[in-house]
């Protein structure tokens, strides 16, 4: 197994470094010998028909690609195209046809670019700016395209990235530039904390990172074992973790904001393997359970953007790590356990864990911060697959207002949310006869991520609350401007925004 590394950053791909260090050069004109990405709009009417979405360039340019293009009889149906035209090369990229952001399909081109790049050798790249589709976006989706794991090889990944950025349109302001490298740096590091394998990224390393990322970046972050979340009277989170010996961590990441007065929470289902515990589960596919922690990466990642972008007002990530193993000493189904707030809680299913952890972080979060809201994101149910497939995400919450909020940001950045509603009549469902709560329904009730919603609802009280399940995109993702295998890091620009633009809530 791949040894320790002393600095944190070691695990990351090499394509973090290589976004931490991009300086963004412009142009008004082509750059000699460069690789220039131009995304094309194909005509609605006639499939081989197609025009250069790149207003910067001249017409005349425009024109000598175009008929360069139809020229080697290349169709937008038939992918990326090459060509090189007046000393540059341009790279063809069809849009593709979807009702999406604009956000979403300047990440898809960049995406697709890396698909003909990564492997060229490009040391000077250009991305032309679109009518509608910024060049920033194109280069975020093209670095995430670059992406690779390759800290668990014997042999490196040798995609050699470019030395020279260029945008071909107008001037981007330094902030706007600042914004797109930490969101970058922060994907990164959310996918490879999900890629990581579960014998490697325990709760014990989850923790690990997190202190030593929090101590390069100059945030505070706590860190709390078995004995301290006992003592705490996190029943509901320790009983999650009484099937391993590896210790459970409570993550507390404290980030300020201008304002030091009011503070926004987030909380993350940090568990770095799920095997179902007692209630095991189906061993086919059971390898991706590596990725429960993906809600608790995205928690991570936001603390990471906000580290170097200053949010207006104070910013706390909670992560819950821990992973669920049927030991000896693994919690039953029939247990009672009893979880910070006091209340009592009949576990009818040790596979339905994620909901347990929450539970007393959302409780945690609440009475120790008091904040304006608090999001949490998890990996939580198999059942809002059913629902969303592998598109979107599931947005449940006790505020409308909250509601809203979230869904704009989401669908301006490209992250597809669906709200489901939390039936009044699902909070009796999650009521126990010999306890104040049971972690699942009978099966008869079915609407097992909305039930979830209704017990996680529970331990907020009147705090506006609200929870983004996903179980469905947070890897091998459908959806346009996210990479199609492995952690996603969808929920982080969610999360980022929601702390952002707090302010306009």
């Amino acid at each position: 197994m791949v040894a320790k590394k002393e600095n944190w950053q070691n695990f990351l791909p090499s394509i973090h470094s290589w976004i931490e260090q991009t300086e963004f050069l412009h142009c008004k004109d082509p750059v000699p010998n460069a690789h220039h990405v131009v995304l094309v709009q194909p005509s609605a009417d006639n499939p081989s028909a197609f025009e250069l979405d790149a207003p910067h360039l001249s017409a005349s340019l425009r024109q000598r690609v175009k008929e360069q293009g139809t020229k080697v009889g290349w169709t937008p149906k038939a992918g990326n195209l090459i060509l090189s035209v007046d000393n540059a090369s341009f790279v063809l990229v069809p849009a593709k046809g979807l009702q999406v952001s604009t956000a979403q399909k300047g990440r898809q081109a960049g995406l697709d670019a890396a698909a003909s790049l990564k492997f060229l050798g490009v040391e000077t790249l250009v991305c032309c700016e679109g009518q509608n589709i910024r060049a920033l976006d194109i280069w975020d989706g093209l670095s995430q395209g670059y992406y690779a794991v390759d800290e668990f090889k014997a042999e490196k990944t040798t995609s050699k990235v470019p030395g020279k950025v260029y945008i071909l349109g107008p001037e981007t302001n330094k902030s706007l530039q600042k914004h797109y490298i930490a969101m970058g740096k922060a994907q990164c590091l959310v996918r490879a904390l999900g890629d990581s394998p579960p014998n490697w990224l325990n709760s014990e390393k989850f923790a690990e990172i997190a202190s030593a990322m929090s101590g390069q970046m100059g945030v505070r972050c706590k860190i709390q074992g078995r004995e301290e979340i006992e003592v705490m009277g996190m029943g509901a989170f320790h009983s999650v973790a009484k099937g391993t010996y590896t210790d459970p961590k409570l993550i507390t990441i404290e980030i300020e904001g201008r304002d030091r007065t009011r503070t926004i929470a987030l909380a993350g289902k940090g568990l770095t393997f799920d095997s179902g515990g007692i209630s095991l589960k189906d061993p086919k596919g059971m390898d991706q359970m590596k990725y429960d922690m993906c809600g608790g990466a995205a928690v991570l990642g936001t603390a990471y953007f906000l580290s170097q972008v200053q949010a207006p007002t104070n910013v706390v990530c909670i992560i819950g790590a821990v992973e669920n193993l049927p030991g000896n000493q693994a919690s039953r189904p029939g247990d009672i356990v009893q979880a910070m707030n006091g209340k009592t809680i009949e576990i009818l299913n040790t596979d339905a864990e994620g909901r347990l952890v929450l539970a007393d972080l959302l409780h945690y979060a609440v009475s120790n911060y008091h904040p304006e809201f608090v999001v949490d994101i998890a990996t939580l149910t198999s059942a809002v697959v059913i629902a969303l497939g592998h598109v979107g995400s599931g947005l449940m919450s006790n505020s409308d207002r909250l509601t809203q909020f979230l869904l704009q940001g989401a669908e301006t950045l490209g992250e597809p949310l669906w709200h489901l509603p939390l039936w009044p009549e699902l909070d009796e469902e999650i009521k126990s006869v010999v306890a104040d709560y049971k972690n699942i329904t009978t099966e008869s009730v079915g609407a097992k991520s909305l039930s979830a919603g209704s017990f996680l609802k529970a331990f907020v009280g009147k705090t506006p609350w609200g929870h983004l399940d996903i179980a469905g995109t947070a890897w091998d993702c459908k959806a346009t401007g996210f990479p199609k295998e492995g952690a996603s890091s969808v929920g982080l620009r969610t999360l980022t925004r929601a702390c952002l633009d707090f302010e306009t809530l």
